[in-house]
């Protein structure tokens, strides 16, 4: 394997992607699966883990996928940490998805983003953290307990239950001896231990949005320059630090932190009383949008997109049927603001190059195209007073 890509995923042998069934979910699962057996499926995920975490050797997160119903593998994924830059994959049901999930009616198209942090530089081990987002789907995700949750952080191995699939994730690059046997494998495997434990609304993204204030559309110049605008005001819950439970080992257990996820779709992402981060412009043929970003729905995530789930739905700019329904998600890592790509029909570039973006550090006035120049994005972030 080629443990210099950033980037490695491996389908269920027979898995076509240009077969994709990408149609609008026509099945809605009212009530969530239970969480899976992860102890009993261990030894079905185990060889892949195994062989993955022994050729991907350079530092970040290894995916293997069980489809649970017939108790096999569905898929791998790798993806690797950068130094001083995150990275992202998105799973679902979407042929452009990293990690292609295929055939499962308890799946959006475009259901987690899977990031992984920057690492630090100059670092001897440098140390992984990882986050894994729902995006603002109907059913979210489950953890070993049968907790819905939208978002979890966490620094080692973390099981997870997403539709009818069992995710095992485990941190590479730290070079462990691990058993060929499933069974003593998994006595090596940390004890997962969720803190906060911030259950997930999956509903909410489907409840009557808040309108303060509607989109207005403003004429732009060619730049797409607007006045300065006001946003309007909804929090989003914020996130206690975690602390190690009493008479917990630190080197035997992951902390699995769970996090708000997305907020509720909204026209304003900046809380009263909330420092705004920057600003989002949309734009399209002449027209513009803009909105104002607080630190909160940055942290938690800003979808993008014509689908009601997202927070742009209604935005003329993206109205567009060339811009997929969950097309992009601005997410905060450390200090800085990223673009993600969360598995759009049409991609998404930078403005100036032709390179497909699927995870872009978003410096003062980056701009990007939405698909053949259907919509344009551009962030602005405040400077300091």
């Amino acid at each position: 394997m080629a443990a210099n890509r950033t980037r490695i995923v491996e389908l269920r042998r027979g898995v076509e992607r240009n077969e994709a069934d990408n149609r609008r979910t026509g099945i809605m699962v009212a009530d969530v699966l239970p969480a899976p057996p992860f102890a009993r499926l261990f030894p079905i995920a185990w060889e892949e883990l195994r062989r993955l975490l022994c050729s991907f050797t350079i530092p970040g997160v290894v995916v293997v996928a069980v489809d649970t119903v017939n108790k096999k593998v569905a898929g791998t994924l790798c993806l690797a940490a950068k130094v001083d830059q995150g990275n992202a994959a998105v799973i679902g049901r979407h042929g452009h998805c990293d990690l292609y999930l295929e055939g499962d009616p308890a799946l959006s198209l475009r259901h987690l983003a899977l990031v992984v942090a920057p690492l630090a530089a100059g670092t001897s081990r440098p140390q992984v953290g990882f986050r894994v987002i729902d995006l603002r789907t109907r059913s979210a995700f489950l953890d070993e307990h049968g907790r819905r949750l939208e978002s979890v952080t966490a620094e080692g191995p973390t099981f997870l239950a997403v539709g009818s699939h069992a995710l095992f994730l485990v941190v590479s690059g730290e070079d462990p001896v691990w058993p060929e046997s499933a069974s003593e494998a998994w006595k090596c495997i940390p004890e997962r231990v969720y803190l906060d434990e911030l259950e997930a609304e999956p509903d909410r993204w489907r409840r009557r949005r808040r309108h303060a204030q509607d989109h207005i559309d403003e004429p732009t110049d060619g730049a797409g320059n607007l006045a300065e605008g006001t946003g309007v005001h909804d929090p989003a819950l914020g996130v206690a630090e975690p602390s190690i439970p009493s008479g917990g080992d630190p080197a035997r257990i992951t902390l699995v932190r769970t996090q708000p996820g997305p907020s509720r779709a909204q026209v304003s992402l900046l809380g009263e009383d909330e420092r705004e981060l920057g600003q989002l412009t949309l734009s399209s043929k002449g027209r513009a949008q803009k909105i104002a970003v607080g630190e909160r729905a940055a942290a938690g995530g800003i979808l993008l997109g014509r689908y009601e789930r997202c927070d742009t739905h209604g935005a003329s700019a993206v109205a567009h049927h060339g811009v997929s329904r969950v097309h992009l998600m601005i997410l905060t890592i450390g200090p800085h603001a990223y673009a993600i790509d969360t598995g759009s029909t049409n991609g998404t570039f930078r403005l100036g190059s032709d390179r497909e973006v699927r995870i872009l550090r978003l410096d003062e006035d980056v701009e990007l195209v939405l698909g053949d120049d259907l919509a344009r994005v551009k962030w602005k972030r405040r400077l300091p007073a």
